[in-house]
């Protein structure tokens, strides 16, 4: 016969019910029960408040599904779809709920799902009350941000800003002004802004020559296709399937095609982009071949060559670009930590203050200073790297980045133009 348990809020220990104290902490059962009753908030506050109680069922959806999905020849044009959607309730209430997917990027929704869940937690603990939003809630979810040192306080005070305004509730004086005021101290004495380091092309290629194992050859070989494509980390461990049709007007639903030296990358929806919004990304080989022989080549067509050749992975639908272990996909932290052991076999410091210096950010970082290097305008590099487009990460990722190939021959000739180069070996600048 199964025990009954019951789970301790303190430390999140398994009890038997018929312990009367958590075995580890002490806590005695009924002020647990308290406590988590006290501190019970709901998870998907924010979601509720899209679609609020109306709910679509399952068959309803398949049934919507259908009727859009239906092709022209079964004799039910657009406008005979619209009008039949509209004359059932059902439909209309499933088509809706259509709508409020896309009003946020999935991405988002799970950011800010996240934040709203703090917000109820806090104001729980505070036993202060969470919805509306008024001037004591604001005030006090922003200095515990505060104090806390929390970088992005800013996107939890839009979170549930957004979800207020989405279950219908509206900010009075004091409120709008709590908020605006803690918008600007939240911004105020966080010293510089902190970002990671880029992880070059070059230092990918020392470290193929430094190591022979499996799994660092492939993370390197990752790392240079999210170099040249500037994928965020979740995005190049996640692409799945490989197309092998040998049409042109393929329709497959793969994420990797590889055709006469191309190599084309499709991502369905980002942090920028609507959900399963299509984003279609190509390069061709830029080494001719001369660097596919190395542990890491430096080229994105012959590192993805090598991530096939070592790959166990038979069937074309099922294969993962980031294969681990068991077929299945990498994770983020073992992806993470394996870059940093990577610098560290450089000789490169990884942490300061706390603080590690590479992580998967590291590799559009790269990329975009690799593309500022090379000419390319703001504009398009946002575009490139699927970028907001007054994204200001952009304008720390490439600051400096245009004169690093320059600055010497740049140096010089401002000597030589200002006539300052009398007595100067110009030749050791």
């Amino acid at each position: 016969m199964m025990k009954r348990i019951w789970k301790c809020s303190n430390c999140s220990t398994i009890n038997t019910k018929v312990s009367v104290r958590c075995k580890k902490c002490k806590l005695e059962r009924c002020r647990a029960d308290e406590q988590q009753a006290r501190t019970a908030v709901s998870n998907d506050t924010f979601r509720k408040a899209i679609y609020s109680d109306r709910v679509a069922p399952a068959s309803v959806k398949r049934k919507l599904k259908k009727i859009t999905d239906s092709v022209p020849s079964s004799y039910i044009g657009k406008r005979e779809r619209a009008v039949m959607i509209a004359r059932s309730s059902a439909l209309s209430v499933a088509a809706e709920m259509e709508l409020k997917d896309a009003y946020f990027s999935e991405s988002t929704c799970r950011a800010y799902s996240s934040e709203v869940k703090l917000y109820e937690l806090l104001m729980a603990e505070s036993q202060i009350t969470p919805w509306p939003l008024h001037e004591t809630s604001i005030t006090r979810f922003a200095s515990i941000l505060k104090v806390c040192k929390y970088r992005g306080a800013n996107c939890y005070l839009t979170a549930i800003s957004s979800t207020n305004k989405l279950m219908s509730h509206q900010l009075d004086f004091k409120a709008a002004y709590a908020m605006r005021m803690a918008r600007i101290a939240c911004d105020r004495d966080l010293g510089d802004d902190f970002s990671v380091d880029p992880i070059t092309l070059s230092q990918l290629r020392d470290v193929g020559k430094l190591t022979s194992s499996r799994f660092r050859l492939l993370v390197g070989r990752l790392a240079v296709i999210g170099i040249y494509y500037c994928l965020r980390p979740r995005e190049l461990l996640n692409l799945r399937g490989l197309c092998q049709c040998h049409s042109t007007s393929c329709s497959c639903s793969a994420a990797v095609r590889l055709r006469c030296g191309e190599l084309q990358i499709t991502l369905y929806g980002d942090k920028t982009h609507q959900k399963n919004e299509k984003i279609v990304r190509s390069l061709v080989c830029c080494c001719g071949g001369s660097t596919a022989k190395w542990p890491i080549p430096i080229c994105p067509v012959c590192a993805f060559k090598a991530i096939i050749s070592s790959s166990s992975v038979r069937s074309p639908k099922t294969f993962w670009l980031s294969q681990g272990k068991l077929k299945k996909p990498l994770k983020y932290q073992g992806f993470h930590d394996e870059l940093v052991l990577m610098m560290a076999s450089l000789g490169r410091v990884t942490k300061v203050n706390g603080r590690c210096l590479y992580g998967g950010q590291s590799l559009r970082r790269s990329g975009a200073q690799a593309l500022a290097a090379s000419g390319w305008c703001l504009a398009l590099i946002r575009l490139w790297g699927r970028w907001a487009p007054d994204s200001q990460v952009v304008n720390r990722y490439v600051r400096n980045a245009a004169l690093l190939a320059k600055d010497v021959d740049a140096a010089r000739s401002i000597f030589i133009v200002s006539g300052a180069a009398d007595g100067v070996d110009t030749t050791r600048i």
